[in-house]
């Protein structure tokens, strides 16, 4: 298998929105040129197992900066490669994973390492838990490459199927509105789950938890109103009431910048009877 350039354009030259795990570091694009050059000068004299940081920090500037680094060795890596060599330098290095698995997550891809061994989305999430068992973006992570009646076997000998991912993600992070909102997604509409703590969700709750850890995800509205009838109304956590129609214009006013989330619920507003872009109150 040979080894696969990562980009973030699909091959019209767009750029394709990928997600951040929330514990993965973020910089702001005025500190990404310092970043660049701090690390490659870095690279130049460290030895392990701090070439792994310095790789990490090349990979987080390149994901703001674009485009390649040329290291003092003459090797010129894009972000992806450098969250590989990061991880041939220092396997425990679980935010390189993170960050590789969710480059892998538009291209259902895998990668091959310089000293050979495969890495795809699920085996990065798969080696960030084996490293880190606490790590809640893991679990979601490796919930969301799996259908329904699947099972993955982790390094401990647990072995976790599609729900499971999630209810152990929100038990290393309770309040976190993405993974609530996936596992509403993957809930029945009739169906119940308990959570290690003792909490019972069902799809309804569970998004309309996401809301409310959330209320500025328009993803998280547009599957609430998905959930509702025609004529059905919800109460969020602040008290509004809202109708699907409502929903689906609250979700579009919330990422305008969301191509899907745009896209599906104009489909939806339309067929509802509402017009893009009108009054949600």
């Amino acid at each position: 298998m040979s080894v696969l350039k990562i980009s973030k354009l699909d091959t019209h030259g767009t750029m394709i929105p990928v997600p951040v795990p929330s514990n993965v570091c973020l910089i702001h694009p005025n500190d990404a040129p310092r970043w660049k050059e701090s690390a490659i000068s870095s690279l130049a004299n460290a030895k392990r197992p701090l070439l792994a940081r310095h790789f990490y920090n090349l990979g987080i500037a390149l994901s703001v900066l674009g485009g390649t680094a040329t290291l003092a060795d003459g090797r010129t890596l894009d972000e992806g490669e450098c969250y590989m060599e990061a991880i041939e330098d220092n396997p425990t290095f679980v935010a390189s994973y993170l960050k590789l698995a969710c480059m892998l997550a538009p291209f259902d891809a895998s990668v091959q390492c310089r000293s050979g061994f495969v890495l795809d989305r699920r085996s990065c999430y798969v080696a960030a838990l084996r490293y880190d068992p606490e790590c809640g973006d893991a679990y979601h992570g490796l919930g969301n490459t799996m259908e329904p009646d699947e099972r993955v076997k982790l390094h401990d000998g647990r072995t976790l199927g599609l729900l499971e991912c999630y209810t152990e993600a929100l038990r290393c992070q309770p309040n976190d509105g993405s993974t609530l909102c996936d596992l509403g997604n993957a809930l029945q509409p009739d169906e119940r789950i308990i959570l290690r703590n003792g909490r019972v969700l069902t799809q309804r709750t569970a998004f309309l938890l996401a809301i409310s850890a959330c209320p500025r995800a328009g993803w998280n509205y547009c599957c609430l109103g998905c959930s509702l009838r025609q004529d059905e109304t919800v109460q969020l956590h602040d008290g509004r009431i809202l109708n699907r129609r409502q929903l689906f214009a609250q979700a579009t006013a919330q990422d305008p910048t969301d191509p899907y989330v745009q896209h599906l619920c104009s489909t939806l507003l339309h067929s509802s009877g509402v017009a893009p872009g009108a009054n949600s109150g």
